[in-house]
């Protein structure tokens, strides 16, 4: 991760929250730890010459909220990722050749076939959004996680 920015909005909230509720600061001893879920970050990727595994950890790591020290296992965290410079991001070994990725339309015989180098020439942000996709847990939190994954053009 280059560097990590708090989002504005967060701030604010949170500082509203304190100022519009000063009570409740005094009457609960968890309060503390309620204000501190408000924070959300804001996670910059540049995703230039770095290898796609290693990204898309990084990212899952942040998206389920792992990053923060305010995880809980069922919420979905605020968090949101931007990676920039998709279409740049290195590949080891012969995956871009011997990397397929498979597909069923549903009707007999139709397996649809397409190596990593089409499916990078196609769109890069599908690789690498189905690579993190696959490294989230397999529960009902995984779509909202994954719309915290922002591709930002350069």
């Amino acid at each position: 991760m280059d560097h990590i920015l708090h989002s504005p909005f967060s701030i604010l909230h949170s500082l509203f929250s304190i100022l519009y509720f000063p009570f409740s600061i005094l009457h609960s001893p968890f309060s503390i730890i309620h204000y501190s879920l408000f924070i959300l970050m804001d996670y910059h990727i540049d995703a230039k010459n770095k290898v796609l595994g290693r990204v898309a950890s990084d990212i899952s790591l942040i998206l389920q909220g792992k990053k923060s020290a305010s995880y809980e296992r069922n919420r979905v965290s605020g968090d949101k990722v931007f990676v920039k410079n998709v279409k740049d991001i290195a590949v080891t070994g012969n995956k871009l050749t011997q990397k397929i990725y498979r597909r069923h339309t549903g009707y007999v015989g139709h397996l649809k076939e397409l190596r990593l180098e089409e499916k990078m020439e196609k769109d890069p942000r599908t690789v690498l959004r189905q690579a993190v996709r696959k490294m989230l847990p397999k529960n009902f939190l995984n779509q909202k996680r994954i719309k915290n994954l922002i591709f930002v053009e350069e």
